[in-house]
C-alpha cells in the first residue's frame, strides 16, 4: 500500500504543479470578448458631448468647491478658530447647494436622510458641537435626483452614482472663492452628465436616470464603503417605505426647505434598476489620459460581461482603446510587478483584487440587489474622455429590453477585451488539488474494507476431483486471483471502527474550535472589538502567548484524556512496522497450512488475519498508518474550496496553492520518523558495521526533519498572521488586521476570514495531532 500511496501522491504533485504552471498560460489562450446582448448596439449612435461642454465641469467643480470655501470661511468668522467645523452641518450645506444646482437644471431632486450609528459618530463628532440635539448630529445626507424618461412607462431605471469628501479637502478652508482649485471632480462630471441628458436625452431616452451623491467624510473613521449609498440602496428597495406623487408633493410648501427633505416613511423612487455605474474622477488615483473600469465586487463579484465590453466598445470608437485599464495600479511606474508582461500583470491585479473580496469601488455595494455594476474612474484631465464614454454606455443600456443575461458571470481579465471562462481556469483548481483528492479517495476506499465481512475476500471453494494435478492448477490459480484481488482492492487497511470513531471524535473537536472562533466575533461585535483593540497593545505577547496557551491546554490536557478513553494503557500497542511483520509470518504460517488442506483452512485463515487487524487497532493513533484520520481531517478543506470555487474562485486558488502542502507535512513527516527508526534499528543491530555511509544517512534525515518542522512552523496560525500583517499590509498591527477581515465579512461577506476560522486552524491542528 505505501508503494501504492507514493505513486498516487507523486503522480498529485505533478498535476499540482502542473496547475499552477496552467495560470501562467491563461493570457496567451484567451479570447476576445464579443457582444452577447444585440440591444446593446454600443457606438451605433454619435455621442456629441465635445469639449465646450466639457467645459461646464470646471464650472461645476469650481463652484462647489467656492461654496465649500465660503461655509468655511464664515465658520470661522463667526467661532473663530478654535471651534471645530460640524462634519454633518457642513454635509447637509453641500446637499443643500447640490439641490439648488439639480433644480436650476430642471430635474427634481430630493435629500435623502439616513441615520448613522453612535459608534461611527463619537470617532468623527468633536466634543466642541456635541450637544443635546443628538439626533440632528448623527445624519447623514444623500442627494438624489431622478431624470424622468419622456418615453417610459416608468417601472426601468439606470444609476449614475458618484461621491465627494467634504472634510478632505484641506486647501478649502484656507482659499478664497476668487482663487480656489480649477481641478474637475466627480461631482462637475456628474451634473454636467445631468445637465447634458436633460436637454438632449428626452429624444432617446427610455429608461429614468437616478443619480446619487453621498458624502464620504464618514469613511476614514470606519470600514464601511461609503454608508451613504448603502443606506440609499437599503431603503429604496425597502417595501416599508411609501412613493408618493413626487409632483404633488413639489408643489406643496416650495418655500419650505424641508421639502427638499425625505420623510422617514417616504421614498420617491423611480423603476426597477438595470444597471448601475459609479462615477470616481481623482488626479491621485487615476493617471490621465487613462479610462478605468472597475469591476470587481463584494466578495469578488462581477458584472454581466455585455457591460464591460460595451465600455470597451465605445472607448475603441472614441480612440482611446489603448488608454482603457483595469486596475489603478496597472501603469504605475512605482509597481512591483513591472518585470511580469502586461497582461500576466492584469491577470495577476484582477485576480488578486477579486480575491481580497473589498469592491474596488462603491459598484460594489450594488451587487447585494442583484444590479450589474461598474465604477468608471478618470482624473480630471481626462473629465471629457470620460463623459464621452459614460453618455455612449447610458445609451446603450437604455437599449435593453431586459437585464443583462447573455454573457457570462464567471470569468477573469488579462487586458479589456480579452478574457478567459470559466471552463477553462476551473481546470486548473481541479489539478491544484487532485493530490489531496486523490488521497483522500484513495484511503477512504480503503476505509470501506473495515465494514465487510472477513470471509468477503474468501475464494469460493473448488470442488475435490480425482486427478491431483487438476486440484493443484485450481488451487495455484485461485491463489493467484486472491493476491490480485487483495493488491487492487483490501488497500490492506490496518485501521478498524474504532479508529474511525476516534479520528471523527478528534476532527470534531478541531471543526467545533473553528466554530467557535467563526461564530462568537460575530455573536459578540462590540465585546471582540474592545478585546481585540486591548491585544493590539500587546501584539507579539498576546499574538503567541493565546496560541501558546491553547496548545498547551489542548495537547497536554484535553487530547490526552481522550487518548485515554479510547485506547487504554493495559491494552497492547503496536506500530505499523510490528503489525506489518505479524502479519507477514502469519501469512507465512497459514500458506504451510493451505498446503495441507486448502478447503478446511480457507476460511480459518481469513478470520485469523481479521483478528490480526482487530489487535492492530490497539496500536498508537498517533502513527502514519492511520488511514481514517488523514480523510477526515482533510475534508472540510476539500469540500471548502470545492463548493466556494465558484464563488470566488481567485481566492480558492490561492487558498489551495498555500493549504494543499500543508495537508501532507504530517505523513511526510512521519514517513521521514519511520525511515530514521529504521536506519536506528539496523544501526543498533549491526554496532560493529557502522560506517561512513549510515551516519551520512543519519545525518540527511535529520536535515529533512529540521526543514519539514520548520516549515510547520513557518505556516502556523500566529506565524502567518505576523508576516502577512507586517510584510503584506504595510505593519499592520495583527489584531487590527483580524478585527479589519472580521468587518470585512459582515460587509462584504469575504472568505478570509471564514477560511482562517473554520479551515486553516482546524487543519493546522490536525497537522499537529498527526505528528509522531
Amino acid at each position: 500500500m505505501i508503494k501504492k500511496t507514493k505513486i498516487i501522491y507523486l503522480l498529485g504533485i505533478l498535476l499540482y504543479i502542473g496547475g499552477i504552471v496552467s495560470i501562467y498560460y491563461y493570457p496567451k489562450n484567451a479570447h476576445n470578448t464579443y457582444m452577447s446582448e444585440n440591444a446593446l448596439m454600443p457606438g451605433t449612435a454619435r455621442v456629441t458631448f465635445d469639449y465646450s461642454d466639457g467645459s461646464k465641469v470646471h464650472h461645476f467643480s469650481n463652484g462647489f468647491q467656492n461654496h465649500l470655501a465660503r461655509y468655511n470661511k464664515l465658520h470661522q468668522s463667526l467661532h473663530g478658530k478654535k471651534v471645530n467645523i460640524d462634519p454633518y452641518e457642513r454635509s447637509k450645506s453641500c446637499s443643500q447647494w447640490l439641490i439648488e444646482q439639480l433644480k436650476d437644471i430642471g430635474i427634481e431632486a430630493y435629500i435623502h436622510r439616513y441615520s448613522i450609528p453612535s459608534t461611527m459618530t463619537t470617532t468623527t463628532t468633536n466634543n466642541t458641537f456635541n450637544n443635546n440635539n443628538n439626533q440632528i448630529k448623527r445624519q447623514g445626507y444623500n442627494v438624489y435626483s431622478v431624470l424622468r424618461a419622456p418615453k417610459s412607462d416608468g417601472r426601468e431605471s439606470i444609476v449614475l452614482s458618484t461621491s465627494f469628501n467634504s472634510s478632505e479637502e484641506p486647501s478649502i478652508a484656507t482659499t478664497t472663492p476668487s482663487s480656489s482649485s480649477s481641478t474637475e471632480s466627480s461631482i462637475g462630471v456628474a451634473l454636467t452628465i445631468m445637465q447634458y441628458l436633460h436637454k438632449k436625452g428626452n429624444i432617446w431616452l427610455a429608461k429614468d436616470l437616478i443619480l446619487v451623491i453621498s458624502d464620504t467624510f464618514l469613511e476614514q473613521s470606519s470600514s464601511d464603503n461609503n454608508i451613504g449609498l448603502k443606506n440609499w440602496l437599503h431603503d429604496y428597495h425597502d417595501s416599508t417605505m411609501i412613493s408618493k406623487d413626487i409632483n404633488n408633493n413639489n408643489n406643496e410648501n416650495n418655500n419650505n426647505n424641508d421639502n427638499d427633505f425625505i420623510s422617514n416613511n417616504y421614498f420617491p423612487r423611480a423603476g426597477a434598476i438595470q444597471a448601475a455605474i459609479n462615477i470616481e474622477v481623482s488626479n491621485k488615483k487615476y493617471q490621465s489620459d487613462h479610462v478605468y473600469v472597475l469591476a470587481e465586487g463584494s466578495n469578488g463579484q462581477l458584472p454581466n460581461l455585455d457591460l464591460i465590453n460595451t465600455v470597451g466598445r465605445l472607448a475603441k470608437r472614441e480612440g482611446y482603446s489603448k488608454s482603457m485599464l483595469l486596475s489603478p495600479s496597472s501603469m504605475n511606474k512605482n509597481d512591483e510587478l513591472l518585470f511580469i508582461p502586461v497582461e500576466h500583470r492584469t491577470l495577476a491585479r484582477f485576480m488578486l483584487n477579486q480575491a481580497i473580496g473589498i469592491p474596488t469601488g462603491d459598484h460594489g455595494l450594488f451587487n447585494k440587489y442583484h444590479i450589474d455594476a461598474i465604477t468608471l474612474g478618470v482624473s480630471g484631465v481626462s473629465s471629457t474622455m470620460g463623459a464621452r464614454v459614460l453618455i455612449g454606455t447610458i445609451r446603450s443600456l437604455n437599449n435593453l429590453l431586459e437585464k443583462l443575461h447573455q454573457s457570462f458571470y464567471y470569468y477573469l481579465l488579462p487586458s479589456p477585451f480579452h478574457y478567459i471562462s470559466i471552463g477553462e481556469y476551473m481546470i486548473s483548481i481541479g489539478l491544484i488539488i487532485s493530490p489531496l483528492a486523490f488521497g483522500v479517495i484513495y484511503l477512504l476506499i480503503s476505509l470501506s474494507n473495515i465494514f465487510t465481512s472477513p470471509t468477503i475476500f474468501t475464494p469460493k471453494s473448488t470442488k475435490t476431483t480425482t486427478e491431483t494435478t487438476t486440484t493443484t492448477t485450481i488451487t495455484t490459480t485461485l491463489k493467484k486471483k486472491k493476491n490480485l484481488f487483495e493488491e487492487l482492492g483490501t488497500f490492506e487497511c490496518l485501521d478498524t471502527p474504532k479508529d474511525i470513531v476516534y479520528s471523527i471524535t478528534i476532527v470534531a473537536l478541531f471543526q467545533l474550535i473553528g466554530i467557535s472562533l467563526f461564530s462568537l466575533p460575530q455573536t459578540f461585535t462590540n465585546a471582540t472589538s474592545i478585546i481585540l483593540n486591548y491585544l493590539s497593545n500587546f501584539e507579539i505577547i498576546g499574538l503567541f502567548g493565546i496560541f501558546g496557551l491553547s496548545y498547551f491546554i489542548l495537547f497536554l490536557i484535553v487530547l490526552p484524556i481522550l487518548d485515554k478513553m479510547f485506547y487504554p494503557k493495559n491494552e497492547p500497542i503496536k506500530t505499523f512496522k510490528e503489525s506489518k511483520s505479524a502479519d507477514d509470518d502469519n501469512n507465512n504460517n497459514n500458506n504451510n497450512n493451505n498446503n495441507n488442506n486448502n478447503n478446511n483452512n480457507n476460511n480459518n485463515n481469513n478470520n485469523n488475519n481479521y483478528s490480526q487487524i482487530i489487535t492492530n487497532s490497539n496500536r498508537n493513533h498517533l502513527k502514519s498508518s492511520s488511514n481514517s484520520f488523514f480523510v477526515f481531517s482533510n475534508l472540510p478543506i476539500l469540500i471548502f474550496i470545492t463548493t466556494m470555487s465558484l464563488l470566488n474562485f481567485s481566492f480558492c486558488t490561492f487558498a489551495s496553492i498555500l493549504s494543499i502542502p500543508l495537508c501532507f507535512i504530517s505523513q511526510i513527516t512521519n514517513n521521514i520518523n519511520n525511515n530514521n527508526l529504521d536506519d536506528n534499528n539496523n544501526i543498533n543491530n549491526n554496532l560493529n558495521n557502522i560506517n561512513i555511509n549510515n551516519i551520512i544517512r543519519k545525518l540527511i534525515l535529520t536535515i529533512k526533519k529540521l526543514i519539514v518542522y520548520s516549515l510547520l512552523l513557518l505556516f502556523s496560525p500566529p506565524v502567518i498572521l505576523y508576516l502577512f500583517s507586517h510584510y503584506i499590509l504595510n505593519d499592520q498591527n495583527v489584531f487590527i488586521f483580524l478585527l479589519t477581515i472580521i468587518k470585512q465579512y459582515d460587509q462584504y461577506s469575504t472568505l478570509l476570514f471564514p477560511f482562517l476560522s473554520l479551515i486553516y486552524i482546524p487543519l493546522n491542528l490536525s497537522i499537529l495531532k498527526s505528528i509522531k
